[in-house]
């Protein structure tokens, strides 16, 4: 991470100065400010990076095992601002990747993409 990253507690409703391999958990929101970015690691290997003036929201982050196999979802909100995407190729075939904006929502499988939200502001 770099410059201004701060992590919305959702546990503790509570916005706390982002600090080098902190854990977040579901409903944590990360928000970045000017020239500042951070990378979020997954349990899987994949990773997240959040660019300059953007906000995250971690909706849901779980890990579930069901025959003994590990079921990821994750369901994440990018409010404003740039995420790119690294997944873990050997991810299993079952894990589950929703992102949405403000204005569509995509899923996605094992690939790895770039999503960027503009804030319209009207006068």
């Amino acid at each position: 991470m770099r410059g201004d990253v701060k992590i919305f507690k959702a546990a503790k409703n509570l916005w706390v100065p982002a600090q080098k391999l902190i854990p977040v958990e579901e409903k944590d929101i990360v928000k970045t400010g000017k020239l500042s970015y951070c990378q979020l690691l997954l349990d899987d290997g994949s990773c997240f990076k959040l660019d300059a003036d953007s906000q995250l929201n971690l909706e849901e982050l779980k890990i579930d095992k069901k025959n003994n196999k590990k079921i990821q979802t994750y369901d994440l909100k990018l409010d404003f601002g740039v995420l790119l995407s690294v997944f873990n190729k050997k991810n299993d075939q079952s894990a589950k990747f929703k992102i949405r904006t403000p204005v569509a929502v995509m899923s996605i499988r094992g690939t790895d993409f770039a999503v960027t939200v503009k804030v319209m502001i009207q006068k």
